[in-house]
């Protein structure tokens, strides 16, 4: 949370020794600091160990494994694992960096369609639901804004 990312992997890769080895939350919050660090290959190895749990489609490991995947070149498992993402009314950090992913790909019509989805969603949640989601929404109207000119 201080944003010291090479502490956090200093005090996380231990205790994924022993009694912690499958620890959800530590492989999660130690993705993210390899994430930060640029580490994406360790990103890649590490999270395998959650994808199958529950709630990993909704999760912030999720976003930090497809954005590795695509740095490191695998361009077609970085998609799936953002259309697993992709859940309308939710996951709207994960769907703004799923855009800008079609967007680097040169896809700009599914990105299109992607962000009329979001902004349509935006019309019909109450000022509460968007309060937690008004950042990356907000983002989603620049690109929107920026592909219109």
């Amino acid at each position: 949370r201080t944003g010291d990312n090479e502490k956090a992997v200093a005090l996380y890769e231990p205790a994924l020794i022993g009694l912690y080895h499958d620890n959800e939350d530590i492989i999660k919050h130690l993705a993210e600091a390899y994430y930060n660090l640029g580490r994406y290959g360790d990103v890649i190895k590490i999270i395998p160990k959650v994808t199958g749990s529950l709630f990993f489609s909704k999760s912030r490991a999720n976003l930090f494994y497809a954005m590795s995947l695509e740095k490191k070149g695998n361009m077609e498992l970085a998609e799936k694992e953002f259309k697993a993402m992709n859940h309308r009314f939710s996951n709207y950090e994960s769907r703004y960096h799923y855009v800008k992913f079609l967007l680097r790909s040169n896809r700009k019509h599914e990105a299109e369609a992607l962000m009329k989805e979001i902004l349509n969603e935006d019309g019909h949640m109450s000022r509460k639901e968007k309060e937690n989601d008004k950042i990356w929404i907000d983002k989603v109207k620049v690109e929107w804004k920026v592909l219109q000119t």
